[in-house]
């Protein structure tokens, strides 16, 4: 008798705009999904330390992500999050998803 495939759940990050302030630390703030079956059944809110690549991939690692999506993409970070297993993707693409596109407004 074959066991029944256990469906994994994934966990998304959305960074949030935010506007810059001179002197004032560079931190994130960040809304992490748990999305289970295309369903989102849980969602927390972080802060994320966005001065060093090191830190970012480190609180990914951490929290189990398996998708970020960020403003802006470029090639060494999105590289070293493919060596990580992490996926990262752009807000143009969050208006495509599927799963996303319901809770955001253009």
């Amino acid at each position: 008798m074959r066991k029944p495939l256990k469906i994994e759940s994934m966990r998304v990050a959305l960074f949030l705009k935010q506007d810059k302030k001179e002197g004032v630390e560079n931190t994130g703030k960040v809304v992490v999904f748990t999305v289970k079956e295309n369903k989102v059944v849980g969602v927390e809110n972080d802060t994320v330390d966005m001065d060093k690549s090191g830190h970012l991939s480190l609180w990914a690692l951490t929290k189990k992500i398996n998708e970020i999506y960020i403003p802006v993409i470029n090639d060494s970070i999105e590289k070293l999050f493919l060596s990580l297993g992490i996926r990262l993707k752009s807000y143009e693409e969050l208006a495509e998803d599927q799963l996303f596109k319901n809770y955001i407004v253009c």
